[in-house]
C-alpha cells in the first residue's frame, strides 16, 4: 500500500469499499432477465460460457470499455454454445444495464455501516456511464466510485486499490474491502494487505481453509466489519488554565500546550463529549487541569494534533 503520513486517530475517515455486481446488485438473476428473449432455454448455459470468457476479454490488451466487454464476451460464449446472436442483440447488456436489481438485503446493510461512522466507495470493472445507471438504483449515492474505465484495468488487477488509497489517503486500520468474488476482489485485497470481509452469497466455501473473515448475506456485514475496525472514540487533550482562556478567545498559538506534550488520549466521560468543536471549556476538577475534546473544524484545521 502506499504510505501516508499518519493523521489523528481523530479526524482519520473510515471507509468500507464493495465491489458491485455480484455483491451489491445482483447481477446473476438481471442477465437473466435481458438475455432470456433472446437465448431462451439457452440462457443458462450462455451465461456459464460468458462468465468464462469475460475475464479472458478483460485481459486483453489494448483495453477495451467494459461496454466492449460485454457484447464481446456475449458473443464468444453464444458461438461456444452453439447459439445464433447477433450484434444488435448481444447489445442488450448494456442497454438494459440500469435494470440489473440491488440485493434486497443491501440497503438496510448500508445503511447500518454508514451509522457506525463508516464512508462508502465501489471498487467496480465497470464504465462510468454504466455505474451512473446502477447508482440511480440505490437510496443514497456512495462517497466515491473508482471504474475500470478510470484506471484502464480490470480487477484483479491492483489498479483500483491502489488509485483508491491515493484518492482517499486512508489509513489501512480504517479500511475494510467487501466483495463475493475470490478471483477479481478477494485474492487481490490479500495481496496489498486490506482488511476484507468475503461475502460468500452461494456458500460455496471454496476458501474454508483461508484465513479469512466471511459471511452469507449482507445482514451479518456491519457486525462482521464493527469486528475488524474498531470504533474511534472522542479524543481530548489536558489544557492548563491559561490556555483555556486563549482557547476561547481563538489565539491558539499562544498556548503553551504543545503537541509534543499534549498526546492525545481516549476519552470516555459523557459528561464531556460534544459532538463539534464549542467554546465552552468545562472548567477543571483538580483546578489546574482539564479536558478539552478535539473534534470539528475549528481545532482541525489549526493542525494541533501530530
Amino acid at each position: 500500500m502506499v504510505n501516508t503520513p499518519p493523521q489523528p486517530r481523530a479526524f482519520r475517515s473510515k471507509w468500507v469499499t464493495f465491489d458491485c455486481y455480484g455483491t451489491l446488485v445482483d447481477w446473476h438473476s438481471g442477465f437473466t432477465a435481458i438475455l432470456n428473449p433472446v437465448a431462451g432455454e439457452e440462457t443458462t448455459g450462455l451465461l456459464h460460457a460468458y462468465h468464462r470468457f469475460e475475464p479472458r476479454v478483460e485481459a486483453e490488451r489494448p483495453h477495451r470499455s467494459y461496454r466492449e466487454v460485454l457484447t464481446t464476451s456475449l458473443l464468444l460464449a453464444a458461438k461456444e454454445i452453439g447459439l445464433s446472436l447477433t450484434e444488435a442483440q448481444a447489445l442488450r447488456l448494456p442497454e438494459q444495464w440500469g435494470s440489473l436489481p440491488v440485493f434486497g438485503d443491501v440497503e438496510d446493510a448500508l445503511t447500518a455501516i454508514r451509522t457506525n461512522g463508516f464512508k462508502l466507495a465501489v471498487l467496480t470493472n465497470c464504465d462510468e456511464d454504466l455505474f451512473v445507471q446502477t447508482q440511480r438504483s440505490f437510496r443514497q449515492k456512495f462517497d466515491l466510485v473508482t471504474t475500470a474505465e478510470r484506471v484502464h484495468a480490470y480487477k484483479p488487477s491492483l489498479a483500483h486499490f491502489r488509485c483508491f488509497q491515493t484518492m482517499t489517503a486512508v489509513d489501512a486500520a480504517d479500511w475494510v474491502h467487501v466483495a463475493s468474488s475470490w478471483f477479481h476482489d478477494i485474492a487481490p485485497a490479500r495481496e496489498l494487505g486490506i482488511k476484507h470481509v468475503w461475502l460468500d452469497r452461494e456458500n460455496a466455501g471454496d476458501h474454508a481453509n483461508e484465513l479469512c473473515l466471511s459471511v452469507t448475506s449482507a445482514e451479518s456485514l456491519p457486525k462482521a466489519i464493527a469486528e475488524i475496525v474498531p470504533k474511534h472514540f472522542p479524543y481530548a487533550i489536558p489544557l492548563c488554565s491559561g490556555d483555556r482562556k486563549l482557547l476561547r478567545r481563538n489565539r491558539f498559538s499562544e498556548m503553551r500546550a504543545s503537541p509534543v506534550q499534549c498526546r492525545p488520549q481516549p476519552l470516555f466521560s459523557d459528561r464531556l463529549r460534544h459532538s463539534e468543536f464549542s467554546s465552552h471549556v468545562p472548567e477543571p476538577d483538580d483546578g489546574c487541569l482539564t479536558w478539552y475534546i478535539l473534534c470539528g473544524k475549528t481545532i482541525e484545521s489549526k493542525q494541533w494534533l501530530p
